[in-house]
C-alpha cells in the first residue's frame, strides 16, 4: 500500500481487511468505517495498520468481531478508537506502541487480554469487563500512565482474573469497582464518564484546565450537572 495514502474508502461486501493492508501508510490521519454500508465488515487482519503514525482517530463498524496481532502496532499518534460491542477477540501487540492512546473501553464480549497488547501505550484509565478472565504476560508492560480501572464486577471477580507477569502498572493501579458505559471528551482536557447508575460522574479535572475557570481546584468532581450551557462541577 502506498505511504501516501490520506484516505480509505471501502464499498460493501468487504468482509475483512487482510494482512498489512494499509501498514505503514504514514499520511492516513483517520479511519471511519463505521456507515451502515459497510456493516458486513467483521475482520481486521494482523498488522492491518501498522505503523501508520499520523492516524489519530479509528472508529469502526458494529460488527466487527476480531482485531489482529499488530493490527495497530506503532500508530504513535493514535489518541482515540471505540472498540465496538460485537468484538470478541484483540491480538497480541495490536496496540503496542501507542503513547498517545489515553483510554480504551473494552466490549464485554472479550474475553482475553493478550500479550503486549496495550504495551507502550499512553493509556491512562481502562474499563474491563466481568467477561476478561485473562490477561496475558506483558499486556500493561510499560503503561506508565496508568492509573484507575474501571471493573464492572465485584472485588472477588477481579481477583480470580488470571494475570500474567510483566503487568505491574495494571495491578499497582486503582481498581474502581463502577461499570463504566460511556465515555468522550469535552475539548482537549476535560473527559466525561458515564456509568451504569446513569449518573454522569467522577470527572478528572487537570490543572491546565484551571486557568480562566470558574473551578478552584484540581482533582475527581461528582455530582456532575449537565445542561445547554454547560457542565457543573461539585464535590460530594
Amino acid at each position: 500500500m502506498t505511504p501516501s495514502l490520506e484516505t480509505v474508502g471501502m464499498g460493501p461486501g468487504v468482509h475483512g481487511i487482510g494482512e498489512y493492508a494499509f501498514g505503514e501508510c504514514y499520511n492516513l490521519k483517520t479511519l471511519d468505517i463505521s456507515l451502515s454500508k459497510w456493516s458486513e465488515l467483521e475482520t481486521i487482519s494482523d498488522e492491518a495498520f501498522l505503523n501508520c503514525r499520523s492516524l489519530t482517530e479509528v472508529v469502526l463498524p458494529a460488527n466487527i468481531k476480531s482485531i489482529g496481532d499488530s493490527a495497530f502496532s506503532d500508530c504513535v499518534n493514535l489518541k482515540s478508537i471505540e472498540l465496538p460491542e460485537n468484538l470478541t477477540s484483540i491480538g497480541q501487540v495490536a496496540f503496542i506502541n501507542t503513547p498517545s492512546l489515553k483510554n480504551i473501553k473494552i466490549p464485554a464480549k472479550v474475553t482475553k487480554l493478550p500479550a503486549g497488547v496495550f504495551r507502550g501505550s499512553g493509556i491512562e484509565w481502562i474499563s474491563v469487563p466481568t467477561s476478561v478472565k485473562t490477561i496475558d504476560n506483558g499486556a500493561f508492560e510499560g503503561c506508565g500512565n496508568l492509573s484507575v480501572v474501571y471493573y464492572g464486577g465485584t472485588e472477588e471477580n477481579w481477583n480470580k482474573i488470571t494475570i500474567g507477569e510483566g503487568n505491574e502498572p495494571l495491578t499497582s493501579a486503582t481498581i474502581d469497582f463502577l461499570e463504566l458505559i460511556d465515555f468522550g471528551e469535552c475539548g482537549d482536557n476535560l473527559t466525561w464518564i458515564l456509568y451504569v447508575d446513569g449518573e454522569l460522574t467522577r470527572v478528572p479535572v487537570t490543572t491546565d484546565m484551571l486557568s480562566g475557570a470558574d473551578l478552584t481546584k484540581a482533582g475527581t468532581y461528582n455530582n456532575v450537572k449537565v445542561s445547554y450551557n454547560g457542565v457543573q462541577l461539585a464535590d460530594n
